[in-house]
Formats: structure tokens, C-alpha cells, sequence
């Protein structure tokens, strides 16, 4: 765990780090990464003057390691297509995926793309990306306000004849790019936790009965 956590939690800091600066925060500390048992892996920490545009620019930096998490997944997956031998890469398959169908999603990409090392290591890194991507409870919490007013915007426009197209566009790329791609990375992130806590627990088995002995 600390390991993939020292590299990916670093892009989760500095897209905060970025988002603050181009909101014109001013940042008072940073910590790019830190071995503890807080839960608190790092942190960006910065100064505002209030106003109602504050709501929009601590979203917007709350809620920063999503958009760079996606720039780097979308780096891993242009340099995936580069090394790899059959260009058959999982996000070329991701065109009219059915949500409900990611089993049979799953298997297609692997039986594709199983005998490659390059997709394993594609699809290791791209799920410590998504994983780390996530905003914490923190940055939910200085988004809120912001993410309300956003979300009720949206809300309203959508409901408008004008906003309809739009909306409908945004909605139909999430389901057939975006969520296939969350669900698929959230099922391998969860089969790998899995397996790795099976192994701990069979480590800690171990240690006691050696102790027993």
C-alpha cells in the first residue's frame, strides 16, 4: 500500500496545488506525502479572502485530483497504445459498454490483452490512479457548498428546452466512457484488495502459530 501511495498520492496533492494557485490561493503549506497512521497521507494547505465566488474555487481545488487523475490515466493509456504490441487496449472497447454488463466487460479486455505484461502493468497503474484520484472526506466537506450551487445549476438547465442537448450529450458520454471505466478499475481495485488482505491475514496466521510453537 505505501508504495503505489507514495507515488500517486503526490499527483493528488499537487492537482490541489495547481487548482489553488490558478483560483489565486494563496498556499501556505504543502506535504506531498507522509508516513503515518492518521489516515492523512498529505495535504495542501491554503488562505482565501471570502467571497461567493470562494464556494466555486474550493470546489474547484476540492475536487482537483479528479481532473488530474484523469490527465494522468490518459497519459498511461497513450503510452500503453505506444508499447503495446496489438493496439486491441481496453479503452478502444469502451464504446457502447453496457454498465450492468462488466462482467463479461472484464473478460473481454483480459482476454485481449492477458498475454501482454504491458496490460498488467497498464491496469495496475491505472487503478492506483483512479484509487488515489478520489477526493477525501476533506475535500468533499471544502466543496460542498460550491458542488450544491453547481449541482442545482445544472439541475435546472437540464430541465430547460435549451439545456436538454447538452445534457443528454454529457449524460450518454458518462455511461458509455466514464462510469465503464470507474466500475472496471473500482472491481480490479477490490479483487486486488482481496487477495491482499487474504494474504495478511494468512502472514499474521503464520506468525502466531510460529509463536505457539
Amino acid at each position: 500500500m505505501w508504495i503505489p501511495a507514495s507515488i500517486f498520492v503526490p499527483i493528488h496533492e499537487i492537482s490541489h496545488l495547481l487548482m489553488a494557485w490558478a483560483c489565486g490561493h494563496k498556499v501556505k503549506s504543502i506535504t506531498l506525502f507522509s508516513f503515518n497512521d492518521s489516515g492523512t497521507l498529505g495535504s495542501v494547505e491554503h488562505t482565501y479572502r471570502p467571497s461567493f465566488l470562494s464556494h466555486f474555487t474550493n470546489m474547484a481545488i476540492g475536487l482537483a485530483p479528479i481532473l488530474g487523475g484523469g490527465v494522468t490515466l490518459y497519459g498511461i493509456i497513450i503510452s500503453s497504445n505506444l508499447l503495446f504490441p496489438d493496439p486491441s487496449l481496453f479503452i478502444l472497447q469502451l464504446s457502447g459498454v453496457q454498465v450492468f454488463n462488466i462482467a463479461s466487460f472484464l473478460w473481454q479486455i483480459v482476454s485481449n490483452n492477458g498475454s501482454y505484461w504491458q496490460f498488467w502493468m497498464t491496469l495496475y497503474l491505472s487503478v492506483n490512479v483512479v484509487v488515489f484520484s478520489i477526493p477525501s472526506k476533506q475535500d468533499f466537506k471544502g466543496a460542498g457548498v460550491g458542488l450544491i450551487i453547481t449541482t442545482s445549476l445544472v439541475l435546472f438547465i437540464s430541465s430547460i428546452g435549451a439545456g436538454q442537448g447538452a445534457y443528454q450529450f454529457l449524460s450518454m458520454a458518462f455511461q458509455t466512457t466514464v462510469l465503464p471505466v470507474m466500475l472496471t478499475a473500482l472491481c480490479v481495485s477490490a479483487i486486488i484488495n482481496l487477495i491482499l488482505y487474504i494474504i495478511s491475514m494468512i502472514m499474521k496466521w503464520l506468525r502466531g502459530h510460529k509463536r505457539l510453537a
